[in-house]
């Protein structure tokens, strides 16, 4: 094989591999960012203590009007924990023992987005391996420089997550998910993360 020969078969490997590499490259990173976020802030994962958490928190009404709530949460255990959501007359309880989870509501009639309180409150969702990253970018976020990671996993399409790029908190989630028949995004954005025991949980979300 001579010079030229050896130089074309040179340049064309390059260019087979360097877009496996990326993509591996991106793989990784954004695996990294999404378990990092989740290491940090899951306050519920199983070698976590137990907590009672409270919040004051607010639903929009119309979009001018709201109304204010609470939220109690006793957490034990996987197996074991309780939450109270009550904003003017509607109270919600939920109770886990075991895999099992109880829901009693003062009115059949639920008011604004009450269904997605444990969402919000949750923070981060352990996913499930395998993570398959779509794309990550840089973003600004309310002044915040975020790395934002898109994923394929989600069978409505594809959630977002962006962290802050220097903390690795979470600090946006976009997920898509069904509500009255057809696609609708839950977007989340949390802030002003302080110490919760050994991890880091935000006190504002919105």
């Amino acid at each position: 094989m001579n010079l030229i020969a050896r130089l074309i078969l040179a340049v064309c490997l390059a260019l087979l591999l360097s877009p496996v590499s990326l993509a591996d490259d991106k793989q990784a990173e954004g695996e990294k960012l999404i378990r990092h976020a989740e290491q940090i802030s899951n306050i519920r994962s199983a070698d976590a203590r137990s907590f009672r958490l409270k919040a004051n928190f607010a639903l929009l009404g119309d979009g001018v009007s709201f109304e204010e709530g609470t939220y109690t949460e006793t957490w034990v255990s996987h197996g074991r924990w309780r939450r109270e959501s009550v904003w003017g007359s509607f109270h919600r309880t939920e109770v886990g023992t075991g895999k099992k989870r109880w829901v009693l509501d003062s009115t059949e009639e639920i008011p604004g987005k009450a269904g997605v309180l444990g969402w919000l409150m949750k923070v981060v969702t352990v996913h499930q391996e395998p993570i398959k990253v779509a794309a990550i970018r840089d973003q600004n976020i309310q002044g915040v420089k975020a790395r934002c990671v898109e994923l394929k996993n989600n069978r409505f399409g594809k959630e977002t997550l962006c962290v802050d790029a220097q903390s690795g908190v979470l600090v946006l989630s976009n997920t898509p998910t069904m509500g009255m028949g057809k696609t609708v995004e839950d977007s989340c954005r949390y802030g002003q993360y302080e110490q919760f025991g050994d991890w880091t949980y935000p006190r504002h979300i919105e």
